[in-house]
């Protein structure tokens, strides 16, 4: 007797509370079946649609590059997006790991058709995490090529009792409200000064349709001008907390504000029954260096890989 399996019907993404909502639940549960974050974290996907939310930051039509799989149940159980151009993350519930070989060619045909008649054509980015076996194989077998370790989320147990911060003379922490003008401001510039990112008042406006539930803590001086910050996230359902961003000043660095915005940072993630606390960076930017010295190890590592057709 043949062995049959549940079919999946793909659609586009549909930006509304309950397509944000399955995109979340996708996370979770690969998350929860297996202990490992094999794509995206809730936080980072929340920040990725409040980028593309935001029209004045010419982001909307990444929207249209998002792709979903959905089970009989109406579940989303597969997905593939950007984060820049040329990328397609692949996120695929554990149970339906066998459509992954479908999402990456739906990403493969939306790619040459973006660059139809370009000559040689980009390449395609995609990402897997390390010890992901099943993945490297459908990668090698369709032609891609990995190329190095980008990114690492590490992770460490939130002390039942968090180290209170301790700040230098002339600074204090604050808690920014993106609805008070002067905090988004401060963040504002901040981040542009930090990341090279340009965030407008639009679009942290717009966090208010965010899933998971964050905050952001900073380091003030006097004159409450913000020094660093860093923005925390929790999943109590997973027991699970997430700081995305963290940032200094250039002026203000070295002075131990990104480890003091950190350590009230566990402490409000331990007030909302987080266990484990994630934070995720560059395989190779110094920031680590700071992650060790507060008791992050390294929990996952991502290659990246590329496709040149064929």
């Amino acid at each position: 007797m043949a062995i049959t399996f549940p079919t999946v019907a793909d659609r586009a993404y549909r930006d509304d509370a309950a397509d944000v909502r399955r995109l979340h639940h996708l996370l979770s549960e690969a998350h929860r079946l297996t202990g490992r974050w094999r794509g995206w974290t809730p936080d980072r996907l929340d920040g990725f649609l409040r980028r593309c939310w935001a029209a004045d930051e010419g982001g909307p039509a990444a929207l249209d590059e998002i792709h979903v799989w959905e089970a009989p149940d109406g579940s989303i159980v597969g997905a593939v997006h950007p984060e820049d151009p040329d990328e397609a993350w692949v996120e695929v519930h554990p149970a339906w790991e066998r459509i992954v070989p479908e999402l990456l060619s739906w990403a493969e045909e939306r790619h040459r058709a973006r660059h139809a008649g370009e000559q040689p054509m980009p390449p395609l980015f995609t990402y897997h995490a390390a010890g992901d076996d099943a993945r490297r194989a459908v990668l090698e077998a369709r032609g891609y090529r990995e190329r190095r370790p980008v990114e690492v989320l590490r992770r460490q147990r939130v002390p039942a009792d968090p180290e209170r911060p301790v700040l230098p003379p002339g600074y204090r922490l604050a808690w920014p409200d993106v609805s008070n003008p002067h905090d988004r401001r401060e963040l504002t510039e901040i981040t542009a000064r930090v990341f090279n990112v340009h965030f407008s008042g639009r679009a942290m406006l717009l966090e208010e349709r965010w899933q998971t539930p964050h905050a952001r803590i900073a380091a003030e001086t006097a004159d409450g001008t913000y020094a660093a910050w860093c923005g925390v996230w929790a999943a109590p359902e997973l027991q699970a907390g997430f700081f995305e961003p963290v940032g200094t000043h250039p002026d203000h660095r070295r002075r131990g504000l990104a480890t003091a915005v950190m350590q009230e940072g566990l402490a409000w993630m331990r007030a909302r029954g987080v266990r484990d606390a994630h934070v995720g960076t560059g395989a190779t930017m110094d920031a680590n260096r700071l992650y060790a010295g507060l008791g992050f190890r390294i929990f996952e590592t991502t290659h990246q890989w590329t496709w040149a057709g064929g």
